[in-house]
């Protein structure tokens, strides 16, 4: 919720909002590093949903700096990439969370 407000807010702003990805991504690589040390975890699926997110957000960069951003090319575009890809990083973090089963929804 914070970062939908902030990137609401963001909007009014000079501020490149493609950054808010990387903070994300390093801010969830430094959650798991610290949950680490409380139990054994698989971690497969979070390292493809890790990489599927990136690739994602170099497409989003790659069409914030124009550089796969043709409006006349129907076939492929960044930013349709981009949500393609978060899509399914998304998917495999899905897969990796669902490991923990009801000991995760018993910490919310």
């Amino acid at each position: 919720a914070v970062f939908t407000g902030l990137v609401v807010g963001l909007r009014f702003t000079p501020f490149p909002i493609q950054l808010v990805t990387p903070v994300l991504i390093l801010a969830t690589v430094v959650t798991e590093v610290l949950a680490r040390r409380r139990r054994p975890t698989v971690y497969r699926w979070f390292f493809a949903s890790l990489v599927t997110l990136v690739a994602a957000g170099v497409l989003s960069a790659l069409d914030a700096s124009r550089v796969l951003c043709d409006p006349h090319d129907h076939v492929f575009q960044g930013h349709a990439a981009w949500h393609v890809l978060s899509a399914i990083s998304l998917a495999f973090a899905q897969r990796f969370y669902a490991q923990f089963g009801d000991a995760l929804l018993a910490t919310l």
